[in-house]
């Protein structure tokens, strides 16, 4: 049971109507043209070859006629749903921006942890083993080196929580000895 279709009552991607029912159905545009196609062809796509799995054979099907296949199916689901098609969209984008942002967090924790735990490191540049029981850190914050402190705490990833014999870290002896500079600066680390 097939219907013909005319050529005119195919969705027209490039049309002034197609962005207005877009706007209709996203007033806010959060809906990008580009990807709504391009999720609406995957989608397509996939539920052709889930009918024909073997017309991914170049030698049962040629590729430009399985694309004609998805373009033409395309217009079709616009023409007919393109308020549900939208909608799924971005339920769809929803959950892809959520898993990437959930990967890019678990990325920088992986990087921070791994940067900040490997052993060899860590341990020196955190080694009690100056005057009182002091860091390195602590030295430079009492020395007023801004720049140095900067570096241990930024790149060498220092530990700012360390407590020297007396209890104090490298941020309460900066504040004691009037070093206002890096008293600031060590203050966002506590």
């Amino acid at each position: 049971m097939s219907q013909n279709y005319k050529q005119d009552t195919y969705c027209d991607f490039a049309s002034s109507e197609f962005d207005d029912n877009l706007r209709a159905i996203d007033g806010n545009l959060l809906v990008s043209k580009a990807r709504l196609l391009q999720f609406i062809a995957q989608r397509v796509k996939s539920r052709i070859l889930q009918i024909h799995p073997d017309w991914t054979d170049t030698e049962v099907l040629h590729p430009t006629a399985l694309q004609q296949l998805v373009d033409i199916n395309m217009r079709i689901d616009c023409t007919r749903n393109l308020q549900v098609l939208a909608s799924e969209f971005l339920v769809y984008q929803a959950q892809v921006d959520l898993a990437t942002r959930e990967q890019e967090s678990a990325k920088r924790k992986f990087l921070f942890n791994s940067s900040a735990s490997t052993n060899d490191v860590e341990q020196e540049i955190d080694k009690r083993s100056y005057r009182g029981g002091q860091t390195k850190l602590h030295v430079e914050a009492c020395n007023n080196n801004l720049v140095e402190v900067k570096r241990l705490v930024e790149v060498e990833r220092a530990r700012t929580d360390i407590k020297d014999n007396h209890g104090k870290t490298a941020y309460e002896y900066a504040y004691w000895m009037g070093h206002a500079e890096i008293a600031d600066y060590l203050r966002n680390f506590r």
